[in-house]
C-alpha cells in the first residue's frame, strides 16, 4: 500500500514539473528572446521581419505560393521536364504545373488568355494563328530563344533531285500529321521557293517519322521534310536502316537567298556536321555536291524553340526565370549532349511578330545586351553589366 502510495506521488511531481514549471519557464524564455526583435533596433532578425528580406541563402526571397504554369508540346516533354526541374530547384517557387498539350495552337490560345503563363512554341505557330487563324495574339510576349529546329528535306537519289530549288513538277510530298508543325507550315514554307500546293505538288500526311521514309523509300514519296533537332536519334537510326537505298538530305542552297531571309525573318541559315547525323550517311555525292568525312559541314535552314509569356504574367516570375537562364544554359546543355536541345545565350534579335514582356526589356539592359550608349566598348560588358557611362569609366572602357 505504501508502494503505491509512493508511486502516485512521484507521477504528481512529475506531472507538475513537467507540465507546470518547465512550460512557464520555456514559454517565458520564448517570449524572452524573440520579443526584442519587434523593437525598433536596427538588427538583421528585425529587418528580416519588417522588409521581408534577408541575406543567407536559404531566405533570399519570399517563397512564392502561387505555381508557375508551362505549356509545352508532348514531343518536345524530355527537354520541358529537365528544364523545368532544374529552375524549380534554382527558384523561389514551390510548384510549377508542367501542363503537357498534345495541340501547341491550343496551349498558345490559352496563353493569350492568361489561363497559363509560360508556354514553349516557335514563331511558325505565332504565325499560324495571327495570318492564318485570324486570331489576336497581342497579349503574347516573348522570354528568350531556347533550341534550334532544322528542316531536313530528303529524296532518293535516283529521282534526281538534287536541289531545293529545282524539285520537278508535280511531286509528292510527305509530312507528318497535325498537331505536327510541318502539317500547318510546309505550304507557305514551299511558297517562298515557287512551289504552290495542289498546282506543283500535292501533300501526304503521315503518323510517324519512320513512315515517311518508308513511303520515301518505296518511291511513293518524291520529297519528304521534317521539322526537328540536331543531333536526332529518330533519323540516325532510319538513314542507318535505310543507308544502302542512298536516301539524299538536300542542302540549304537556293538562288535568291538574300530575297529569302528578308521575306522570312523567323528563319536562319547554319550548319552541321553530317558526321554526327548518321555513321552511314557519309561519303555522299549527288549533283554538284560532295560530301565525306573530311568536308561534312551541310548548309540547312532552321528556326528558333522560344519561350513565350502573356502580358500580364507576373514581372518577377519572368525576370529570375531569364536570369537562370542566363546563368544555367551551359550547364543544362549538358543534361540535353546528344539530344539535339543546344541552348544558346539571350540575344537581342527581333522578328518583329511578338513583343519582348517588359520583364525581359528590364534585364536585357540590366545586364548590357542592350544599351542607349554608343560605344564599342559596350560589348565588353554584356550579360554582366548594364553599359552606361559610369560602368564604362568604372572598368576602363571609356577609351
Amino acid at each position: 500500500m505504501n508502494l503505491i502510495i509512493l508511486i502516485a506521488i512521484i507521477i504528481i511531481i512529475f506531472y507538475i514539473i513537467n507540465n507546470i514549471i518547465l512550460k512557464q519557464n520555456i514559454q517565458e524564455n520564448y517570449l524572452t528572446y524573440f520579443l526584442p526583435y519587434y523593437s525598433d533596433e536596427q538588427n538583421d532578425l528585425y529587418n528580416f521581419y519588417k522588409n521581408d528580406i534577408n541575406d543567407s541563402f536559404f531566405f533570399k526571397r519570399k517563397m512564392d505560393y502561387v505555381p508557375l504554369k508551362v505549356a509545352g508540346s508532348t514531343y518536345h516533354k524530355y527537354f520541358l521536364d529537365i528544364f523545368l526541374k532544374t529552375y524549380l530547384e534554382k527558384s523561389n517557387l514551390l510548384k510549377i504545373e508542367n501542363m503537357n498539350y498534345d495541340d501547341e495552337i491550343l496551349s498558345l490560345k490559352n496563353l493569350n488568355k492568361g489561363d497559363i503563363d509560360i508556354a514553349l512554341t516557335d514563331y511558325n505557330k505565332l504565325l499560324y494563328i495571327k495570318n492564318t487563324l485570324k486570331e489576336d495574339i497581342s497579349n503574347i510576349r516573348i522570354i528568350t530563344h531556347l533550341y534550334k529546329l532544322y528542316y531536313y528535306f530528303f529524296v532518293k537519289k535516283e529521282s534526281n533531285i538534287n536541289s531545293i530549288d529545282n524539285i520537278p513538277p508535280n511531286f509528292k510530298l510527305g509530312v507528318l500529321k497535325y498537331p505536327n508543325e510541318m502539317a500547318i507550315y510546309h505550304k507557305n514554307l514551299l511558297l517562298n521557293f515557287g512551289y504552290e500546293d495542289e498546282i506543283y505538288y500535292k501533300t501526304y500526311y503521315y503518323n510517324t517519322t519512320e513512315e515517311l521514309f518508308d513511303n520515301l523509300n518505296n518511291l511513293k514519296l518524291d520529297v519528304i521534310i521534317i521539322h526537328d533537332v540536331f543531333p536526332n536519334i529518330t533519323l540516325k537510326n532510319l538513314i542507318d536502316k535505310y543507308y544502302q537505298k542512298d536516301i539524299i538530305l538536300l542542302p540549304f542552297d537556293i538562288n535568291n537567298e538574300k530575297v529569302f531571309f528578308q521575306k522570312n525573318k523567323i528563319l536562319n541559315k547554319g550548319s552541321f556536321d553530317l558526321n554526327d547525323l548518321a555513321e552511314s550517311y557519309l561519303p555522299k555525292s549527288f549533283g554538284k555536291y560532295t560530301y565525306n568525312f573530311y568536308k561534312p559541314d551541310i548548309p540547312m535552314l532552321y528556326c528558333y524553340k522560344i519561350l513565350v509569356t502573356n502580358y500580364n504574367t507576373n514581372y518577377e516570375w519572368i525576370y529570375n526565370l531569364l536570369d537562370f537562364y542566363h546563368n544555367n544554359y551551359k550547364t543544362l546543355n549538358n543534361y540535353f549532349k546528344n539530344r539535339g536541345y543546344q541552348l544558346y545565350n539571350i540575344n537581342n534579335d527581333d522578328v518583329n511578330i511578338v513583343l519582348r514582356h517588359y520583364a525581359v526589356i528590364k534585364y536585357m539592359f540590366d545586364k548590357g545586351f542592350n544599351t542607349y550608349e554608343n560605344n564599342d566598348n559596350c560589348k565588353y560588358l554584356v550579360g554582366v553589366d548594364k553599359c552606361t557611362k559610369e560602368t564604362l569609366q568604372n572598368n576602363n572602357f571609356m577609351n
